[in-house]
């Protein structure tokens, strides 16, 4: 998983209009691509988690997370890791877990109708109900 240059401009944009929060939660081994750095962004602290690869911490994203992770992120960022795990569901609990109760969460997936990397494509209406329904306001 990575986020790339685009991945990084859209970041950018959003965390220009949402700015308060200094601590980031990215799933997934994420690697930053051309020497760009997300403290760049405002990020105090970064954390990733994987099972594989060298995370912060690794840990199984298919089961729950350890409460020592809860409330803990201001933003999470889903660099391309949700299509990857098999209990989508406990993934999106996992998310909503570990973020503040003012938290932000961008998610970078494979979307219906493109077909690349991962187990799954999934519809933008999975996010967009399922945020609706945890009370999120969806930006575009």
């Amino acid at each position: 998983m990575a986020v790339e240059a685009e991945d990084f401009k859209l970041i950018s944009r959003y965390r220009q209009k949402f700015s308060t929060g200094t601590s980031c939660a990215i799933l997934g081994d994420c690697h930053i691509a051309d020497n760009l750095n997300l403290k760049d962004l405002g990020f105090d602290k970064v954390d990733t988690f994987d099972i594989l690869g060298d995370p912060t911490y690794k840990v199984d994203l298919n089961q729950p997370i350890s409460n020592q992770f809860f409330n803990k992120y201001d933003w999470v960022i889903d660099s391309g890791t949700l299509y990857c795990c098999f209990n989508i569901a406990g993934v999106l609990e996992n998310i909503l877990n570990m973020l503040k109760d003012d938290g932000c969460c961008l998610h970078t997936s494979n979307l219906c109708g493109w077909y690349g990397r991962g187990f799954y494509s999934l519809s933008p209406s999975l996010y967009k109900e399922f945020y609706q329904l945890n009370n999120f306001t969806i930006e575009g």
